[in-house]
């Protein structure tokens, strides 16, 4: 059994059993050789720059032909050859060339060329291409998969073989495309080789090591198992294999690495661990030191040691301190610390394991850190005693702030009560009632029903809503518009469409999610219809609009009404009769917000005189809460 190996300086050498033997060297004459080429009748040839030489049986350098720097083969029969270049291929008949344009250079740098289903598949940098003898081209593959860095290329029974840099490998039966890569059990998709030792098994080189793949073609099927530097190889880094005589031999970046696989594997060797010391408060103690600390030695160290016969610097530790882990933790380190232990009882166990398997007895140490004196029993219960004492005494005080509290509370919302009623009855003021009731009566007396039956329902919606409202500090801003839009509509109708309305609310408000003190805007809108639009003589206009300001909600009301000074000299007349307190209580009512709750409010009135007209604008800024807040 002999095999040949080129070295990456380009240097040929004989490998026969157990001796190497040079055959031929790179100097200033002599160029390195370039790729070897086994042949299927035993022939072993090698290039040299662009020449092809035989190897012949007394190991001299028998010259063939000039092809290009070979970069791939395939042998398609005994005497027919392929051979890829940087970026052309040529065929070979015997040692002859049969087929090769130098003037055609392919646009792809190519990496790998096999015959597969009468094709010729080349490999290129950029994905998969066929060559077209008739017009000297090559076609790209219609698969996307395909569109990646091809690094070899081979068939075995009916399958085509595609390796790739960074994508595992492909496999290509007829018009289907599979695929396995890490995720189906490769050592890496960083692919640099393809071996094919028979029909049902393949090899392929990686940057991580190798992986055997046994293939069944129909139907398609496979078991692959990997071997690394924890299986005796010299470098993971493995650029290329070759199988003789029941031996796996792979080329590393570290030499040659052999794979008797006619042996039968032995059961691996699992590593052993063992416990070198315990420090203490940076105090070495042995492993068989009784573990008993007192409360203040509360830093351990624990220090060990794996013991492998295979893959000893890829071991990893498994530990765990029993009364303070919660799961195992993994490190490559062989020391481990734990600082400000609480007192307890503790057990440290680790194991040490590599791809062989887990030692099979942990190395462990039990110790036990002691209580201080304050965390004895005997404290605690006097402590507990103290305390006691202490909360009941806490206890009486805040009972008693507790109660004086409550008392203030109580007063404050008999004032609060006090203050809701008199805004209820500002609103439901008896003049109020007394014109509506008029009204309905004077739609009766016209025998207008229509509008007696609508004037009555409305009536009774505002009614109900008000009442509805007497018992809640806050209500939605729809719920506000609501109310205010049914008054309205009574006097819209009481006044027989001398007066017209609009509200208008802000995009950016959700009236649904904003709350506002109840019965705060009615007063305001009531005195503009009654002492701004009412003593006009001619239709009159009152706008509504909410909008935010400032984290506030901000209401301006403005009527195009006699104004206030108009007002007032009618008020002192005997003609006006209609006096309303709402507006006094509402404000009363925002002052004590403000200072119950600390919100913040304000009220501002605006006569407008001039060119413009008469009329009176009423700006509130409002406090308001949100849902959430009403929710919590």
């Amino acid at each position: 059994m002999q095999l040949f190996a080129l070295l990456y300086s380009g240097d040929l050498f004989r490998i026969n059993h157990n001796t190497v033997t040079g055959i031929a060297n790179t100097d200033a004459t002599h160029p390195r050789f370039g790729r070897l080429v086994q042949r299927r009748n035993g022939e072993v040839w090698v290039q040299r720059t662009s020449s092809l030489y035989a190897i012949t049986d007394r190991y001299q350098l028998k010259h063939l032909t000039e092809v290009p720097h070979m970069q791939s083969y395939d042998q398609s029969n005994d005497e027919d050859m392929w051979i890829a270049g940087i970026n052309n291929i040529c065929g070979l008949h015997g040692n002859r060339i049969a087929y090769f344009n130098q003037n055609v250079q392919f646009s792809t740098r190519i990496t790998g060329i096999c015959g597969y289903r009468d094709t010729l598949w080349v490999g290129g940098i950029d994905g998969l291409y066929r060559l077209d003898t008739v017009s000297n081209s090559l076609i790209k593959s219609k698969e996307k998969a395909l569109n990646v860095r091809i690094t070899d290329l081979k068939r075995t029974a009916g399958l085509l073989l595609i390796a790739t840099r960074g994508f595992g490998v492909f496999i290509k039966k007829d018009d289907r495309l599979y695929h396995l890569s890490v995720k189906q059990g490769l050592v890496s998709n960083l692919c640099n080789s393809i071996y094919v030792a028979s029909d049902s098994v393949v090899w392929i080189s990686s940057h991580q090591g190798v992986s055997r793949i046994l293939l069944s073609a129909s139907p398609l099927s496979f078991r692959i198992k990997n071997y690394t530097t924890a299986h005796g190889l010299l470098s993971n880094e493995v650029n290329s294999i070759t199988y003789t005589g029941g031996m796996v031999w792979m080329a590393t970046n570290k030499g040659v690495s052999v794979l008797n696989t006619n042996e039968t594997e032995q059961a691996p060797v699992p590593p052993r661990i063992h416990l070198n010391c315990v420090k203490v408060n940076r105090h070495e103690y042995p492993s068989h030191h009784p573990g008993s600390f007192l409360h203040e030695e509360n830093s351990i160290l624990f220090s060990f040691d794996g013991v492998a016969f295979k893959d000893h610097n890829h071991l990893l530790y498994t530990y765990r301190l029993e009364g303070w882990d919660s799961t195992w933790r993994y490190t490559a380190a062989t020391e481990i610390q734990y600082g400000n232990l609480p007192p307890g009882d503790y057990t440290f166990k680790v194991y040490a394991k590599n791809e062989l398997g887990t030692s099979l007895n942990p190395a462990s140490y039990t110790f036990t850190i002691h209580r201080a004196w304050f965390q004895t029993g005997w404290f605690i219960s006097l402590a507990i005693v103290f305390v006691l004492l202490l909360l009941l005494a806490a206890l009486k005080v805040v009972q008693n702030v507790e109660k004086k509290k409550a008392l203030v509370n109580t007063n404050l919302n008999k004032r609060i009560a006090q203050m809701e009623l008199k805004a209820l009855q500002a609103q439901m003021n008896p003049h109020f009632i007394f014109n509506s009731l008029n009204s309905i009566q004077k739609f009766i007396g016209r025998n207008d029903k229509e509008s007696a039956y609508r004037y009555l329902s409305r009536f009774g919606s505002l009614i109900r809503t008000i009442l509805n409202n007497r018992g809640s500090g806050f209500q939605s801003l729809r719920e506000e518009v609501n109310l205010l839009d049914l008054y309205l509509q009574l006097e819209l109708l009481r006044l027989e469409d001398k007066l017209s309305y609009r509200i208008i609310v802000a995009d950016d408000i959700d009236q649904d999610n904003i709350f506002l003190p109840t019965m705060v805007i009615q007063p305001f809108v009531e005195n503009a219809v009654w002492h701004g639009i009412m003593p006009l003589g001619k239709p009159g206009t009152i706008t509504i609009h909410f909008e935010r300001k400032a984290g506030l909600l901000r209401c301006v009301i403005q009527d195009n009404g006699v104004g206030r000074k108009k007002s007032e000299e009618l008020k002192n007349s005997k003609r006006a009769r209609h006096t309303s307190a709402g507006m006094a209580i509402t404000r009363e009512r925002l002052n004590f917000l403000s200072l119950t709750e600390d919100l913040e409010s304000k009220i501002e009135i605006t006569d407008l005189e001039g060119e413009a007209g008469s009329g009176t604008i009423v700006e509130l800024l409002l406090p308001v809460k949100y849902e959430f807040e009403e929710n919590r």
